[in-house]
């Protein structure tokens, strides 16, 4: 259940356990079973009562000094933080009953039509404990796309591999392994929706 003030404008939602929940008056206090009922109408999980949240705060003066160091901008948007650099978009967020935390980056045009937790969004397989952890990874796969792009768009177009040629046959493995590590995927963000619409449920 989540809670919020009838006075306030903000349209905040608490858990119970949450210090300003504690602080309503009960005649001002209105109740929503679920958040995403309360999301529904327009409001907003408090940032004291997001796992992600929690570590948003504790984190914030590394993660202000190290985005101005490394041209990044950041935020915290309901129960989830968006990471902006001058090329990429990205969202963390915490699923399951442990609060791990997941990283997103943002769709390109071009990129295939895939089923995501995260709608306009596909999750990257790197792991960090923290925010931070997260940020550097950016700030090196930005690198590492910026330095392939360059070299890729000075070099000269490779020829198709004729078939039956040892280039050919490696063209046909890569393909197959590609398929699928794509379909892997897809099973692994199945897996990820499902775990979250358990977590939900309970």
């Amino acid at each position: 259940m989540f809670y919020y003030s009838k006075n306030s404008r903000k349209k905040i939602v608490h858990k119970q356990q949450c210090p300003y929940c504690a602080r309503m008056k009960k005649d001002n206090t209105g109740l929503f079973l679920s958040l995403d009922e309360a999301r529904a109408v327009g409001y907003r999980l408090c940032i004291y009562c997001s796992a992600v949240g929690k570590r948003y705060l504790s984190e914030y003066k590394t993660l202000a000094s190290y985005a101005v160091e490394n041209g990044l901008s950041f935020r915290y948007d309901d129960g989830k933080v968006l990471i902006e650099t001058p090329h990429s978009s990205w969202m963390i967020i915490t699923n399951g009953k442990k609060h791990k935390m997941f990283l997103y980056h943002q769709n390109a045009e071009n990129f295939p039509n895939e089923r995501s937790l995260i709608p306009g969004y596909h999750s990257q397989h790197f792991q960090s404990n923290t925010i931070l952890g997260y940020m550097e990874y950016i700030v090196e796969h930005d690198g590492y796309r910026l330095h392939h792009k360059y070299h890729m768009k000075n070099k000269p177009e490779p020829s198709p591999p004729r078939k039956g040629t040892k280039r050919y046959k490696k063209f046909q493995r890569k393909i197959k392994r590609d398929k699928r590590r794509a379909e892997q995927r897809n099973v692994y963000r199945i897996f990820e929706e499902l775990e979250s619409e358990r977590t939900d449920s309970n």
